[in-house]
């Protein structure tokens, strides 16, 4: 039996081939590793699962002509000069001549000698932003350093470097000798990272940097939003209601604005301002019965005839006693398609209502030439219907408070919809829900204002949801912490080296907590109430709560989810060192054993792995189950 460590990394244009030993297979392998490299495999950003612990070390020999990184092919000099670039490299382990990949990422020098180059092992993925920065008309203008203007006709070009613009940002040029040069909010048409092009007055001109000024508006990151969303603020206003069309417009956070069931709303300050639902867009009028009941801060009103409305409609209330109960309100929540509900945190109690049309739902519709777009969420147009004349459809109003949006995102719903998500962001082929049947009914809600890195967001996405997900070979493979797989792979008492096992600490209780916008308009003019929303399930009489990261605001979905948690969470964490280097055990494998010594049988759930290439042995961690082994004799 021959168990070799082959290496394979590609550097200065060539692919290399290393062992510790010397190894000849379809290439040969040349001795330049001087030991084992180190690799560990498991969670290391929430639910991200990635290279815990990894290095590998090169001999140093930069006189070595055949070494990668030898002085006279110039690898030497091009490692020092950057010696954080990311180096691809994979490892191998081959056993009877079967071989099988351990590892496929990047590696970047970390310490060198004399002796040896040691380099650190990193996941290959390229990580990128979460929110995506838009133009925001409230910041102050910025001036832009460039080498020069050129134009070709009505094309100028403006040679900038590193200049961060995007195709469809805009620019205000002034003080150029030739003034057709000068433009104000002109849209940009990007070329590559250093240049930029835009139009203008047909010239032929060139103008060298000293004599004009090129500004820009700042930009900010954008709201990124998945599932439903209700009443979310941190919008990026684009006008200022003083351009040709007046209202006010702000960059679309990914809202679909052509669902009909989640139809996109705008309010200001908690009033409707604009909705989608063009159906009846003069309102609609119903007579209400019975008492209205009302439960804490919420009142429930009844009609004689299907209503019509959905949550964020605005509706004007008569006839109710108390009158605290009447006037102008936001519908929070639609029972059934006879009764609505709204805020109102008034004392007094109710005791009927009377008369008849004393509910009045108004749509307040966008208006055909206001509806908003992919990229764009308009105010509401000042005459919706044109009834007044073209113009005053396509003049939108001002908003005098805060904007909030509620709507569905066109990112996705559900929790297969988010790895899908990240995955296309991630550039990123394939997707794998083999270990995670059930993702596509698990419905997420998020709203995020806070710039981020992608992963860290996705592995606390998936540690809130009870999931883990890797990336390797072009794949992300999901992994449901409470899925148990039926196959699973059965490990010998004479393979177990040794075993361990970690009770967890007790918890009292889990817990998730988030922040709502609760709309009152029971005062003038209408306020948003910031109220802490938390949902928890007991667990032990003693120990402390654990937060868990909150990914829906639906009570009941994120009962259930916190409750798979605890399933697992309480589970003990076992820990076996398994003879040999075992390839065919990977994160997310089931393993099932004997272990005679302790008088148990074991079923696990791997979820750390790491290699042991001198000692060859392997080692894993994961939760599972421990139950004793009957015995049928008596010593």
């Amino acid at each position: 039996m021959t168990d070799v460590l082959l290496t394979e990394m590609t550097f200065n244009n060539k692919q290399w081939y290393l062992s510790q030993d010397g190894h000849m297979s379809e290439n040969y392998y040349a001795p330049y590793l001087t030991k084992a490299p180190q690799l560990e495999i498991g969670q290391i950003k929430g639910g991200f699962i990635g290279v815990r612990l990894g290095n590998i070390s090169i001999i140093n020999k930069p006189n070595d002509r055949f070494s990668p990184f030898s002085i006279f092919s110039g690898g030497y000099a091009k490692l020092i000069s950057d010696p954080t670039q990311q180096i691809p490299v994979e490892i191998k382990w081959q056993q009877n001549e079967r071989t099988s990949s351990l590892f496929d990422g990047t590696m970047y020098l970390k310490t060198f000698g004399s002796d040896a180059l040691t380099f650190l092992l990193e996941d290959k993925y390229t990580d990128v932003d979460l929110l995506q920065n838009e133009v925001d008309i409230k910041a102050n203008f910025s001036t832009l350093s460039s080498v020069s203007i050129s134009a070709a006709g009505t094309t100028a070009t403006v040679i900038s470097p590193d200049h961060g613009l995007s195709t469809g940002d805009e620019i205000t040029v002034t003080s150029a000798t030739t003034s057709n040069f000068n433009v104000a909010d002109s849209p940009i048409t990007k070329i590559d990272d250093n240049s930029f092009s835009y139009t203008v007055v047909s010239t032929t001109a060139t103008e060298i940097s000293g004599t004009y000024v090129i500004q820009f508006k700042a930009k900010k990151p954008g709201p990124f939003s998945f599932g439903i969303v209700d009443m979310k603020r941190g919008l990026i206003q684009k006008e200022d209601g003083t351009g040709t069309t007046k209202g006010f417009s702000y960059a679309n956070p990914q809202l679909n604005p052509t669902d009909t069931t989640n139809r996109l709303r705008l309010f200001d300050d908690g009033i409707l301002v604009g909705t989608t639902n063009s159906a009846g867009s003069t309102g609609t009028t119903r007579t209400a019965t019975a008492t209205p009941t009302k439960s804490g801060d919420v009142v429930t009103v009844t009609t004689t005839a299907a209503h019509g409305a959905t949550i964020g409609d605005q509706v004007t209330i008569s006839g109710i006693t108390h009158d605290d109960y009447n006037g102008v309100f936001v519908i929070i929540d639609t029972p059934t398609t006879s009764s609505f509900s709204y805020y109102n945190n008034s004392r007094k109690s109710i005791s009927g209502i009377s008369g008849s049309n004393n509910v009045f739902i108004e749509s307040n519709y966008f208006g055909v030439d206001r509806v908003p777009t992919s990229s764009t969420i308009f105010t509401r147009a000042i005459d919706p219907d044109a009834s007044s004349g073209a113009n005053d459809a396509q003049n939108g109003v001002v908003l005098l408070g805060t904007a909030y949006v509620s709507g569905v995102s066109s990112n996705g719903k559900t929790l297969a919809d988010f790895f899908a998500y990240i995955a296309n962001k991630l550039n990123v082929t394939n997707v794998n829900f083999k270990n995670a049947p059930n993702a596509s009914s698990i419905n997420l809600e998020q709203w995020v204002t806070t710039q981020t890195k992608l992963i860290d967001y996705a592995g606390k996405i998936a540690e809130g949801s009870n999931y883990l997900f890797e990336i390797k070979n072009d794949e992300l493979t999901v992994f449901d912490r409470a899925e148990i797989p039926d196959e699973f792979i059965t490990i010998e008492n004479k393979d177990i080296v040794n075993a361990s096992y970690n009770i967890p600490y007790p918890a009292k209780a889990f817990r998730a907590k988030w922040r709502a916008y609760i709309p009152n308009t029971t005062v003038s003019p209408a306020q948003i109430e910031d109220r802490p929303i938390s949902v928890m399930i007991s667990n032990t009489e003693s120990g402390k709560i654990v937060d868990v990261p909150n990914v829906t605001e639906n009570v009941d979905d994120q009962i259930t989810i916190l409750k798979n948690i605890r399933t697992v969470l309480n589970k003990p964490v076992i820990n076996l060192t398994i003879g040999d280097v075992r390839t065919d055990i990977k994160v997310g494998t089931r393993i099932k054993g004997i272990r005679k010594e302790d008088g148990l049988s074991l079923d696990m759930m791997v979820r750390t792995i790491a290699y042991d290439f001198s000692g060859l042995t392997t080692q894993v961690s994961g939760d599972g189950t421990i139950s004793v082994i009957e015995q049928t004799s008596v010593y």
